[in-house]
């Protein structure tokens, strides 16, 4: 199911449904049960507007708490931006994995691996072309390069 909010013009309307519609998942989650497996999988574009970089003293917003509570039940969430640096790091500290597309600036590069610069691909993932991409298992100090091969996109309507 795809639900598209690019239609809605109002930034707080188009965020207040998509709480909702987070709540929602969020109360199957909790009717459904804790599950040991993923059963299910959401995908969040334009990650930031749910999940927006904070100070680490604030308390977590309602779409974190949200992402936190639902791995249990068996929920994977998938969270799509352009900027690592615009997405909370409540949630960029708690990822598994991490598929990253070139990034140039130097402020994304140091808040996707830490202060130390000391990353051995730091390089590569500035010189990624169009449709390579890393993909960063948290842990492990294993780092892959894939190329994802272009294809036409369905218009969804």
């Amino acid at each position: 199911t795809v639900i598209e909010l690019g239609h809605i013009k109002s930034y707080l309307s188009k965020r207040i449904l998509l709480y909702l519609i987070l709540k929602l998942i969020y109360d199957y989650c909790i009717h459904r049960g804790k599950i040991d497996k993923l059963i299910h999988v959401t995908v969040i574009e334009e990650a930031q507007n749910i999940v927006p970089m904070k100070k680490d003293f604030e308390i977590p917003s309602i779409g974190e708490r949200l992402i936190f509570d639902v791995r249990k039940f068996g929920e994977g969430i998938i969270l799509v931006a352009q900027l690592p640096s615009q997405i909370s790091s409540n949630i960029t500290k708690n990822v598994s994995t991490r598929i990253i597309h070139a990034i140039k600036g130097k402020n994304d590069i140091t808040y996707s691996f830490g202060k130390s610069g000391i990353y051995e691909g730091e390089k590569i993932l500035q010189s990624l072309r169009e449709g390579e991409a890393i993909i960063d298992s948290i842990g492990k100090r294993n780092v892959k390069i894939v190329y994802i091969e272009p294809h036409e996109l369905l218009e969804i309507k």
